[in-house]
């Protein structure tokens, strides 16, 4: 009989599975109890089947298969199903025997077996669904009703249903199947990641704010000497030598700014001469003070310049 030389070819799998996962490291006491229970549970499950019990037969393959899953297995328990007349369950074992058995030898006998039950199906006015997925495990919907996991394997009356499989981490696929008495439907799904949304931008830095003078080398920059205040916009000129005095102001915040270009170019020169730097940053002293002189004097200049404006002016506006 086919369904017991399938289950002997197990039996004889199972010690042998059981000594490569104790050489491998682990839980050897588990691997052996669970492959003690596997044959125990598939040897009743054999001699049920040769007493034609075969609801009890199933339930003892199948308890086989979750302590030591194997493709053969899937086989037996289809055997028992046809023999109850649970034609849409032994179309699922057979379906599964294929798919965890790719290389069985009785493969084109399996398809024939499938489709006759599939002729009987459709006789009663049902046919068989089958869905498969990549990853598996997809909750399969028909018309909006939750049907189960892939893989599925459903039998329903002929006409046209709704499928949708959902999955955590990837989207929804969503198919229309029609089921005809002249054939079942294989639908096999690859479903598509749910893309990542894309980073939020970054905003660019702000660009840092200019510095009012340059820096010297460590003593900090002159502070600025405050700006005069504006003259009023209405002027009278028989009241007071207006021109007069913002020139003589800007001629002394001019002078300011000199004096603190010249405070740190004296100081770049006091660093020179203490001999503590070397030649690199001595050539930097150098400049840094050569350069703050020479700035410093353009300072002076057109203070001086300014000042000799204001002069000249206190005397015009005085004649008015």
């Amino acid at each position: 009989m086919k369904a017991l030389a399938a289950a002997l070819a197990l039996a004889a799998l199972l010690p042998a599975s059981a000594a490569a996962a104790s050489r491998d490291g682990g839980a050897e006491s588990q691997v052996d109890a669970r492959t003690a229970e596997a044959k125990a549970r598939f040897k009743r499950g054999t001699e049920l089947y040769r007493q034609k019990r075969y609801r009890e037969a199933a339930a003892e393959f199948q308890a086989a298969y979750r302590a030591r899953p194997h493709g053969v297995l899937q086989y037996n328990i289809a055997q028992c199903q046809e023999r109850m007349g649970d034609l849409p369950g032994a179309l699922a074992s057979y379906h599964a025997y294929l798919r965890e058995v790719p290389d069985a030898e009785d493969r084109p006998q399996v398809r024939k077996t499938i489709a006759a039950l599939e002729k009987r199906l459709a006789a009663a006015g049902r046919q068989h669904l089958l869905v498969t997925s990549d990853p598996s495990g997809a909750e399969v919907s028909i018309d909006g009703k939750a049907r189960g996991r892939t893989p599925l394997s459903a039998a329903l009356a002929f006409g046209t249903y709704q499928l949708s499989l959902a999955l955590p981490g990837f989207e929804t696929a969503r198919r229309e199947v029609r089921l005809a008495k002249d054939r079942p439907v294989e639908l096999a799904l690859k479903l598509q990641a749910v893309a990542s949304a894309p980073p939020a931008p970054v905003a660019p830095a702000a660009p840092p704010a200019p510095a009012s003078a340059p820096p010297s080398l460590s003593a900090p920059a002159p502070s600025p000497v405050p700006a005069p205040q504006a003259a009023p916009q209405k002027v009278e000129r028989k009241k007071g030598r207006v021109w007069t005095w913002v020139a003589a102001g800007t001629a002394v915040a001019l002078t300011g700014v000199g004096i603190g270009y010249g405070v740190a170019a004296k100081s770049d020169s006091n660093k020179l001469v203490s001999g503590q730097y070397t030649q690199p940053q001595v050539q930097q002293l150098y400049d840094g003070a050569k350069s703050k002189s020479g700035t410093a004097n353009v300072f002076y200049g057109v203070a001086g310049a300014v000042g000799a404006v204001g002069v000249a002016l206190f005397f015009v506006e005085g004649s008015f």
